[in-house]
């Protein structure tokens, strides 16, 4: 549910601020006497908490592109460019 290599989730604020959020809300349901939501509230936390801290993967290394694939969009681009013009489209006639 939580992607930690999303861009959304780079800056360090932001993966405090989630967490936090959650555990505070979670303090608040316990002040309230509702301990089911605080319990599930502070579930939630910690899973943010792991997901956005101890479970962060590296971003997948950029790769260069396949030549193969470059020299045949290349010849897609010629293809499209030496095509013949199409005479435009007469909407009217002029009788």
């Amino acid at each position: 549910m939580i992607d930690p290599n999303h861009p959304f989730y780079g800056p360090l604020w932001r993966r405090i601020l989630i967490p936090a959020i959650c555990f505070g809300w979670a303090v608040f349901e316990l002040y309230a006497g509702s301990v089911t939501w605080a319990v599930i509230s502070g579930g939630l936390g910690l899973y943010a908490a792991y997901k956005l801290f101890l479970e962060k993967r590296p971003a997948a290394p950029v790769t260069m592109a396949d030549p193969v694939q470059d020299q045949d969009a290349l010849a897609d681009d010629a293809q499209v460019r030496n095509a013949p013009e199409r005479p435009a489209d007469r909407t009217f006639d002029k009788t």
